[in-house]
C-alpha cells in the first residue's frame, strides 16, 4: 500500500501515519528467508492450500495469507522465498510460524529447505 492513513491521537486530533501491512508497531513480526529453486511453486502451493480456509491472494512473485492468528506476506526473489509473519502477540506469532513451517516442509519434502524464523524489530 502507499500513501498515508489517518489515525487520531488521545485528544481526537487526526495524525497521519504511513499505511502498510503492519500499522501497529507493537505487533510481533518475524521473517524466514528460504533458499530454494522452487520458490514460486511453494508460494503458489501455500496460497492455494490456505486459500481454501482463509483469505489468500497471490501474483507470480507475491502472496498474502490472512489467518485468524495474523498475516503472512510472501515474496519470491530469484531463488529465495521470503515469508514475513505478523501477529498480535508472541504466542500467536509462534503458532503462525509453526503452521507455515509445517506446511512448507510438507510441500517441499523433496527439497528439504532450511526454514529459520528471525524476529524483526
Amino acid at each position: 500500500m502507499s500513501g498515508t492513513a489517518k489515525q487520531t491521537d488521545g485528544a481526537g486530533v487526526a495524525t497521519p501515519r504511513p499505511a502498510n501491512d503492519n500499522p501497529d508497531p507493537a505487533r510481533c513480526v518475524s521473517e524466514a528467508r528460504v533458499a530454494t529453486t522452487m520458490a514460486a511453486r511453494y508460494l503458489g502451493q501455500l496460497c492455494t492450500h490456505f486459500g481454501h480456509r482463509v483469505k489468500a491472494e497471490q501474483t507470480d512473485t507475491d502472496g498474502k495469507i490472512k489467518f485468524p492468528l495474523g498475516t503472512c506476506l510472501l515474496r519470491v526473489e530469484d531463488e529465495m522465498l521470503t515469508l514475513r509473519a505478523h501477529s498480535a502477540n508472541a504466542d500467536e506469532l509462534n503458532a503462525l510460524e509453526q503452521v507455515l513451517t509445517d506446511h512448507l516442509a510438507r510441500f517441499a519434502y523433496r527439497d528439504q529447505p532450511k526454514i529459520k524464523w528471525v524476529r524483526v524489530v
